[in-house]
C-alpha cells in the first residue's frame, strides 16, 4: 500500500464532515485503521492479497505505514493459474506490544525474513 492510496481514503473523508479539516481527517483515519490490507486482481481473474501495511501513527500530518508483508508473484502454471508467495518485511509491528501487555504470545518468526540462500 503507498500512501497516495489512502490519501485518497482520507480524501473521500472531506466530503463526511468538512469541519475537521485535513489534520482531523487524517488524525481519524489514523484512530480508526490499524491494518490496511491491499488486493490487486491478477491476470488468472482472482484477487489476492498483495500486502499487509500497519499504519503506526503520524508524524505531523503525514500519517506513517510501515509494510509488514508484501506478496511476490511467481511464474503462472501452464493453465495460468498465477503462484506466488508472501515475504516479510523484517519489521515488528508496533501493536506487538500491546498483545504482548494482554498476555498473548504471536510468534515473532512470522515477521523474520528468510535467509537467502
Amino acid at each position: 500500500m503507498d500512501i497516495a492510496s489512502l490519501k485518497l481514503i482520507v480524501a473521500g473523508s472531506v466530503f463526511v464532515s468538512l469541519a475537521l479539516g485535513w489534520a482531523g481527517l487524517t488524525t481519524s483515519v489514523r484512530a480508526a485503521i490499524d491494518i490496511v490490507i491491499q488486493l490487486t486482481r491478477f491476470s488468472d481473474g482472482r484477487r489476492r492479497m498483495t500486502a499487509i501495511t500497519e499504519v503506526a501513527g503520524m508524524e505531523g500530518e503525514q500519517l506513517l505505514l510501515t509494510e509488514l508483508f508484501q506478496y511476490r508473484r511467481g511464474q503462472a502454471s501452464p493453465e495460468g493459474m498465477v503462484g506466488g508467495y508472501f515475504e516479510p518485511s523484517g519489521q515488528i509491528p508496533a501493536f506487538y506490544e500491546s498483545l504482548r501487555n494482554e498476555g498473548q504470545t504471536p510468534d515473532l518468526g512470522i515477521f523474520q525474513r528468510a535467509n537467502p540462500t
